[in-house]
Order: C-alpha cells, then structure tokens, then sequence
C-alpha cells in the first residue's frame, strides 16, 4: 500500500536513505482515484514488474542497489508507472 499511497518524491530519512529504512514521509496526495486500467486489475501481477511493489523500489533495485541516473546519481522513479493503473491524486 505505500507504493501506491506514499509520495514517491518524499522518503524518509532524508540522510542514509537504504532499502531497509526507507518509508514515506508524506502521502501522495490529500485523495487518490485509481482506475484499474483496461486489464481491469488494481495493481495487477500481469503488469510489469509489479509481482511485488515495494515503496523502496521507487528508489533501489531489487538486489538493494540505489537507482541510479545516466550521471551515476541517485534517483528516483514511481514504480506505480510500471502498472497499466491510471493514478490520480490531488492536494
């Protein structure tokens, strides 16, 4: 559920960040519309890598390894975008 409710853009800590303490540290949005997209599965298991959507895989790799961009930085990137899931929220 903190996949989909939690703010991709805002893990906790802040500092030392590591796929065994990283939480969401402000919700998506203030209310969250989901559609379960044209399988007509919330979250379905037959969508890309979506067997198990972890909040941590926003930011590390399945081996634990932190994502990172093509300049070898850390980043981030909602996994909820891997399901075929339409997601609204709004603050």
């Amino acid at each position: 559920m903190a996949a989909l409710l939690g703010d991709p853009g805002s893990p906790t800590p802040a500092v030392g960040l590591t796929a065994d303490n990283v939480l969401p540290a402000a919700a998506r949005g203030r209310y969250i519309m989901q559609s379960a997209g044209r399988d007509g599965l919330f979250l379905s298991t037959d969508d890309k890598n979506t067997n198990n959507l972890r909040y941590r895989d926003n930011f590390f790799l399945s081996d634990g390894s932190r994502l990172l961009d093509d300049a070898d930085q850390p980043t981030s990137e909602d996994v909820i975008d891997a399901t075929n899931d339409i997601i609204v929220s709004g603050r």
